[in-house]
């Protein structure tokens, strides 16, 4: 086929340290990126073949994915992992996201099946869990006995390739919407899967709001470090300026099928994840998630000294009191941002600067019989260097 691969990925969350990635996956706004990885043996033979050419080949790159959420209907929190492949018959399947693979990297092992195979997604919208495209996945790759778990030697794969009788259809299986988020929380709950006690939301949108009060979006941003067949630093930021304000936008999404069981005192927190400098003003305190409604959490950025800019991250998670085990209770996400002074401020500092060294190299030269112009020169090199120092970190100190 001339067509490129369309990759099924697959997430069973059987252990508590992969809970999360469902719940990150499903939070995070359109066009950031997180990263997967998956030993060769659970790829089904053509998909590793066609990871190993992306590899070779990135300028292919990049390529559809769908990501789908499996498991066995009698499965429960905490139970081992099933003996038995999943089946249409005895397990659940629900689309999670719509995904673009940009990046895929390998790390050899001893043996050719212990490979690590890592690819970045970068996350799109969502597709409906009734589109009739999913069943005729679920039912092909059955029938090529490529569904996670089961016989390690003939089935037990995770990766997979679209199956030749969906290719017709595989627009239908990618989308940008992000209004099927709501379905797809909804098949979740519905169908009794493990996370149908947990509290869902997403974020939206990221915007920074100007003065005159209006919301923009923010601006994502390849780091200029990124490489292809990288296997760790590949990143996608949102771009943020020192001594602005942001908000976070956050959708909440509570089915009636939930019941009672989702605890009504959930809150999100906003956290620093790796900001050493703490340039972001994060609040303080949660946020209440109100179900079914939108949220606004916002939050500053203060002035650091570095000149071209700092790559940090924020985390968002739910928080739920007297919350016990290893599983979190609900949605988190994190975002990397990549902060930077404005140009206009670089610029003009770097002419204050250059002015203050001028004026007080002139200073320096002048005899005393030319006090007058010694120490306009002098006040005129504190000023500008003052001015500059002010225009750099949008602050003034004095002494």
């Amino acid at each position: 086929m001339n067509e490129r691969p369309f990759f099924v990925v697959f997430d069973t969350s059987t252990q508590a340290r992969y809970y999360s990635d469902v719940h990150e996956l499903m939070a995070l706004p359109p066009g950031t990126v997180i990263r997967y990885e998956y030993k060769r043996y659970l790829c089904a033979p053509d998909a590793s073949s066609a990871l190993d050419n992306l590899i070779d080949n990135p300028t292919l790159l990049p390529v559809d994915a769908l990501l789908m959420y499996g498991e066995k209907r009698s499965f429960k929190k905490g139970d081992a992992d099933p003996a038995e492949m999943l089946r249409k018959a005895d397990s659940i399947f629900i689309p999670t996201r719509s995904c673009r693979i940009v990046n895929v990297g390998k790390v050899v092992g001893a043996e050719r099946n212990e490979d690590k195979l890592h690819f970045h997604l970068e996350v799109r919208g969502f597709v409906d869990p009734a589109t009739p495209e999913i069943d005729q996945v679920v039912t092909a790759l059955e029938a090529l006995n490529t569904l996670p778990f089961g016989d390690r030697a003939t089935q037990h794969k995770w990766v997979a390739l679209l199956p030749s009788a969906v290719q017709a259809h595989r627009t239908n299986l990618v989308t940008e919407n992000s209004v099927n988020w709501s379905k797809v929380v909804d098949a979740m709950i519905a169908q009794g899967a493990q996370f149908k006690d947990d509290v869902f939301w997403r974020i939206s949108e990221l915007r920074e709001v100007t003065r005159g009060g209006d919301a923009n979006p923010v601006r994502l941003v390849r780091r200029a470090n990124n490489k292809q067949g990288d296997t760790d630093r590949w990143h996608v930021d949102h771009e943020l300026h020192e001594l602005k304000k942001y908000e976070i936008v956050i959708e909440t999404h509570s089915p009636q099928a939930h019941g009672r069981n989702v605890p009504g005192d959930a809150t999100l927190a906003v956290i620093n994840q790796d900001d050493e400098d703490t340039l972001l003003k994060l609040p303080t305190t949660p946020v209440d998630i109100v179900p079914n409604q939108s949220a606004v959490t916002p939050f500053r950025v203060a002035s650091g000294l570095k000149i071209l800019g700092y790559e940090t991250a924020l985390k968002l998670e739910t928080q739920v009191p007297n919350a016990a085990g290893p599983y979190p209770p609900g949605s988190s996400a994190v975002l990397t941002v990549a902060i930077r002074k404005e140009r206009w401020r670089l610029v003009v500092g770097a002419l204050l600067g250059l002015s203050a060294i001028v004026l007080a190299a002139l200073a320096a030269t002048l005899g005393d019989d030319a006090f007058a112009a010694k120490l306009a020169s002098g006040i005129g090199a504190a000023l500008s260097a003052a001015a500059g120092y002010w225009v750099f970190r949008g602050e003034l100190k004095l002494g």
